[in-house]
């Protein structure tokens, strides 16, 4: 099985390599629990291997100043290497899934959907009708095509539900049967830059293995 790193090493570690390529990954945690510094880290370490991302920005948090944080030196050729999308609603977002395969290329090594919670809460908000297992049903295995098509891996991101002992990802029953790994992360207190990650599944195997990782991390050396 290939991979794609994120590279931070505890996360590739119980990753058993990274995002897993050809299938689909759910990363989820509250707000400013780590969803989108992934996902950007694993973006960057591929801009500087040659190889491009899409990155679907429906909460349109995607924030330059992070990769120039990162790599002061590198960003005219990290960014020229991420593709950046912002759908303003499923239909949007349907418009975009139809046509890629039309316009983008074989180096396309990494789909990122931050987040799909973004887009299903706005929906449910202005259409009561709205049923979200209808976008599941169509979009998601759109996506993981994407993704086998180009020997890519998708990486979804959420928010989270629920409450108490019960937190779950937004649209959960919904995502289940289309998610392979299952990635819960969590701040480790409010003040700490230290993030913990739980890989709740692996594929068939359901699991509850932790580790911990800092938000900022040193360049990749090349």
């Amino acid at each position: 099985m290939k991979f794609i790193r994120t590279g931070i090493d505890p996360l590739d570690s119980i990753l058993m390599g990274g995002f897993p390529v050809g299938s689909s990954t759910l990363l989820y945690g509250p707000s400013e629990s780590g969803k989108t510094f992934i996902s950007v880290n694993a973006a960057c370490k591929l801009a500087l291997l040659g190889y491009r991302t899409l990155y679907i920005d429906a909460d349109k948090k995607f924030d330059p100043k992070l990769i120039e944080q990162l790599y002061p030196t590198k960003c005219e050729k990290i960014f020229d290497k991420i593709i950046i999308v912002r759908p303003k609603d499923f239909l949007s977002l349907s418009h975009i899934l139809l046509y890629l395969p039309e316009f983008i290329e074989d180096d396309i090594k990494l789909i990122v959907l931050d987040t799909v919670s973004t887009l299903y809460r706005l929906n449910r908000n202005e259409n009561k009708h709205f049923y979200f297992f209808e976008f599941a049903e169509k979009q998601i295995p759109a996506l993981i095509s994407l993704g086998v098509l180009y020997e890519a891996a998708v990486v979804l991101a959420s928010q989270v539900e629920g409450f108490n002992g019960d937190i779950k990802p937004v649209a959960w029953n919904a995502l289940e049967p289309y998610v392979k790994v299952v990635l819960r992360l969590e701040r480790l207190s409010l003040d700490s830059r230290v993030r913990v990650a739980t890989l709740e599944k692996y594929f068939d195997i359901k699991l509850n293995a932790k580790v911990f990782f800092e938000m900022e991390v040193n360049p990749w050396v090349y």
